[in-house]
């Protein structure tokens, strides 16, 4: 389970500014922070800023930001940490709104493996942290681990998905 954020400038004011969205495919970059400003602020993103774009990725955004041809943009944590890491200046971003947990991406393996084989890649990372802290460190730790996948978990995001589905066409 993972949080969507918001970045912006040192300054929270976002009304007749900037704001670029990922891409209109992405979870992360798209439909969350649409149903944050549709259903919790009750704005429309294209009549609160002076104008909405798509930079095409989370790195595309967060760059966007940190070099002031944005305002504001969508993106996640893993994202953000691994460019407030080697690409952008710390001090340059901020997060200004957090999303509620939603999940995060699945791997998935082919169903024609045998089921033996199946069990142990998903037994290998979900037990890793335990088993081998610095493998976790470098391959699971951005995305807060591994967890057993469970069809519950994305009835927020079809729940989302159903929602935008009623609201206007965006522009």
């Amino acid at each position: 389970m993972v949080q969507r954020w918001l970045i912006g400038p040192v300054s929270y004011q976002t009304a007749g500014r900037v704001f670029a969205f990922n891409d209109r495919s992405s979870t992360s970059g798209y439909l969350v922070p649409s149903m944050f400003f549709m259903r919790e602020l009750g704005i429309d993103p294209d009549k609160h800023f002076s104008k909405v774009v798509f930079s095409g990725s989370h790195e595309a955004s967060i760059l966007a930001v940190a070099n002031k041809q944005v305002d504001t943009a969508s993106t996640n944590l893993v994202d953000l940490q691994l460019m407030l890491a080697h690409k952008v200046p710390r001090g340059s971003v901020r997060v200004i709104w957090v999303s509620r947990l939603i999940p995060n991406d699945t791997i998935v393996v082919r169903k024609d493996l045998p089921a033996s084989l199946r069990r142990a890649v998903q037994d290998s990372l979900v037990t890793m942290r335990a088993r081998n802290p610095s493998a976790f460190k470098e391959l699971g730790a951005s995305v807060g681990g591994f967890v057993r996948a469970d069809d519950a978990k994305y009835e927020v995001v079809r729940e989302m998905a159903e929602a935008a589905r009623k609201l206007p066409a965006p522009k």
